[in-house]
């Protein structure tokens, strides 16, 4: 019999990074904690608080709060956008490899 065996230490990904003047930061791995940190930031966001980016980037990534506290908001909403960009298309990627599911149209005939 066959047993799933699964290490929490390692991902099943390799790391979503992005490099700001030079220095390479990562993103943090994405757990219950972050998507509900993440449900406030968008409610946040549509409220027209734009600090909201700035809290966001620090929590998901390792780039030290000084230094995304004095970076540019576009810049913060440009790494933002690549880094949902990057998590989407990796679902992409997961959809295409694992092929198509029951009731998908290219089940059908």
């Amino acid at each position: 019999m066959s047993k799933l065996q699964i290490d929490t230490s390692k991902s099943l990904y390799p790391p979503i990074t992005f490099d700001v003047d030079g220095q390479t930061y990562t993103v943090k791995k994405l757990n219950r904690k972050s998507f509900v940190f993440l449900k406030d930031i968008e409610k946040r966001l549509t409220e027209g608080d734009a600090t909201a980016v700035y809290d966001e980037i620090i929590e998901l990534t390792n780039a030290p709060a000084d230094l995304v506290n004095e970076m540019d908001v576009e810049v913060l909403r440009t790494i933002a956008r690549y880094v949902t960009d990057e998590t989407k298309e990796r679902g992409k990627r997961d959809e295409e490899k694992n092929g198509p599911k029951p009731g998908d149209e290219a089940l059908v005939s």
